[in-house]
């Protein structure tokens, strides 16, 4: 209904592209109105004019909502010295596998990474090793330990095509002639994360008053490690989100 006093007009007037006139002022038997024997014509003028509108209104704006971040899933590949590192909580939005392989060098490392890649797709590879390459080398270690980084270099994109990778680096051990070999195996595989463009952490806040043995760690090394990796997944998310997208 149509009247001067219509609150609705002139809200609805922009949006109008048609209007029909359907009855005018004092105009009767328009409206059927419910009755007990169905509906009649009210036999009482109009008060006001009767109109139909062709009206078009645009979209309503869509309203972003905020998405729960989506998990970035974390492989992390190492020997046994990455064992305290199953039972940590990591930061959101991060969830972990921490794949230990007991004893194991570098290469045989990176190869379990790789079979357990086969099975479930991962978002960022995280590898650490090499102590036990260090502790069991003969010979040339130099030239030994670049024939693993060469290896990795190769292997680690092919196996994860496309995927930010996270090299780990050597710890210490408690014997200096092994720590010399530890420095030159980190020198290799800072070269080979600068070269490949990944990621190296540095384990410089242990020490050999962190272990237990010759390499594995005590309760001080163990939370010294935590710290590192807590740090790691809480510094590495905004990097890690960016490269996801």
């Amino acid at each position: 209904g149509l009247s001067s006093s219509s609150s609705w007009l002139p809200r609805l007037s922009p949006f109008i592209v048609d209007r029909l006139s359907l009855a005018g002022p004092n105009d009767s038997g328009v409206l059927l109105l419910p009755s007990r024997d169905g509906f009649s014509p009210n036999g009482l003028p109009l008060g006001f004019g009767l109109a139909a509108f062709l009206c078009v209104f645009p979209p309503r704006p869509s309203v972003a909502r905020l998405a729960p971040p989506r998990s970035i899933s974390v492989l992390v590949a190492a020997d046994s010295m990455f064992r305290p590192v199953q039972h940590l909580t990591w930061p959101s939005p991060f969830s972990v596998k921490v794949l230990c392989v007991s004893g194991g060098s570098l290469r045989s490392v990176l190869i379990q990474a790789f079979h357990q890649f086969s099975h479930s797709n991962f978002d960022v590879l995280v590898f650490h090793g090499g102590i036990n390459d260090v502790s069991k080398s003969a010979g040339d270690f130099e030239a030994c330990f670049q024939s693993v980084c060469d290896y990795a270099s190769n292997a680690i994109p092919t196996f994860f095509p496309g995927k930010p990778v996270i090299c780990s680096s050597v710890c210490q051990s408690k014997q200096t002639d092994l720590n010399q070999r530890v420095c030159v195996a980190n020198e290799l595989l800072r070269a080979l994360s600068s070269a490949r463009r990944w990621r190296f952490v540095s384990h410089d806040n242990i020490y050999y008053q962190d272990l237990s043995d010759d390499v594995h760690l005590n309760a001080a090394g163990v939370a010294e490690l935590d710290q590192r990796v807590l740090r790691l997944g809480a510094a590495e998310q905004q990097l890690l989100s960016v490269a996801l997208q």
